[in-house]
């Protein structure tokens, strides 16, 4: 019997990105083993999945003797290394697995049997301006506009495929969806909490302020406060913050700003009754986020807030999803944590475009 090992991405975002790899490969080998090795912080959004036989918690960073046996038991045929890191691979190669499909780059070439070649035009859009390091500068290329990151993951998962015998075939790209299937528990948590919040058959407006490293993706509070007041006067709705306990700091900053509730339900949610919660919102305004592709899974209206990040490779895979920029500056995208100069990507969204956008999209 096949045995493939998928180590999963290290963000929440890149995680539910990938879930359409996974479908590829169960597609590809219905009657394989296959498991997910995930870092504890991003291992729930695989907890639902239904093309996996097993889910692996552990940090391969600091993986104990107990679980390197358990893993190396198993004797998987191949492993699919979905992040770009040296330890990955290494850790892959350690465990003994004979198969180690991944791409080739951060020095771990000799560390893969089965090396994708990376050409970062392909997968990055160029910044004519380039603040940082992790920018690509403009240079003739045969790529024009870049992939996906669902695509990204798609090609790992066919070469995997391929190192062990079979051709994975074509993908129509609307073939393509992001899987994020939800808990009936989770559910029932969803419809309690809005029932007890005087919620129940109200329009719902969902807000994020947050997004993970670094504040350089975050369209200002004051600028989401604005638009959140304005689209509970526009549709009539109630606003709901999806930002979790740790991030209680943000919505305070966007809470304060309003002169409408403004509802942080996200804060009284674990991470599956957010992923059922996703699915009850007319709208979710948005940062470039792991919220952001997890509301995307589950079908939610999307209006996606891009500035330093690059919407070409990153946008909401959901045809309900609009993403809203300025005019792009010359240094973005930058990918950066922070912004070393103005932050002009992101203060030259408007408030009237976001609204503009969500009022569309709630009344389609």
């Amino acid at each position: 019997m096949t045995k493939i090992l998928i180590k999963a991405p290290n963000w929440l975002g890149d995680c539910v990105m990938a879930t359409p790899a996974i479908a590829l490969l169960r597609r590809v080998f219905p009657q394989a083993v296959i498991d997910v090795l995930a870092r504890p912080s991003v291992a729930e959004v695989y907890a639902t999945n239904p093309h996996l036989n097993s889910l692996l918690r552990c940090d391969e960073r600091r993986m104990d003797r107990g679980m390197r046996h358990e893993i190396k038991s198993r004797r998987y045929d191949a492993a699919a290394i979905m992040p770009n890191s040296l330890n990955s691979a290494w850790s892959a190669l350690r465990l003994g697995i004979p198969r180690r499909v991944g791409y080739a780059r951060a020095g771990r070439r000799m560390m893969l049997t089965d090396r994708i070649p990376y050409d970062p035009c392909e997968w990055r859009t160029p910044a004519p301006k380039p603040l940082s390091r992790k920018s690509v500068p403009v240079r003739s290329s045969p790529v024009n506009t870049p992939r996906h990151m669902v695509f990204y993951y798609m090609r790992i998962a066919e070469h995997t495929a391929r190192a062990l015998g079979q051709e994975p075939g074509e993908v129509c790209d609307d073939d393509v969806q992001l899987e994020l299937p939800t808990r009936r528990e989770a559910e029932a948590r969803v419809d309690a909490l809005l029932a007890g919040r005087g919620l129940t058959g109200r329009m719902l407006v969902g807000i994020n302020p947050g997004a993970a490293a670094g504040g350089a993706k975050r369209w200002p509070a004051d600028r989401l406060a604005a638009a959140a007041d304005a689209l509970a006067e526009r549709l009539g709705a109630e606003i709901v913050c999806t930002s979790i306990r740790s991030e209680s700091a943000l919505a305070d900053m966007v809470e304060k700003r309003m002169s409408h509730p403004l509802h942080r339900l996200g804060e009284a949610l674990d991470l599956h009754g957010t992923i059922a919660l996703f699915g009850r919102l007319a709208v979710f305004i948005t940062n470039d986020s792991g919220a952001m592709h997890m509301a995307a899974a589950r079908g939610a209206p999307i209006v996606g807030v891009y500035g330093p990040t690059d919407w070409n490779v990153t946008y909401p895979w959901n045809a309900k999803a609009v993403v809203v920029r300025a005019a792009p500056p010359d240094c973005a995208p930058c990918l950066l944590r922070e912004c070393p100069i103005d932050h002009r990507c992101m203060t030259a969204v408007t408030v009237e475009a976001v609204t503009n956008a969500a009022v569309r999209l709630a009344r389609q």
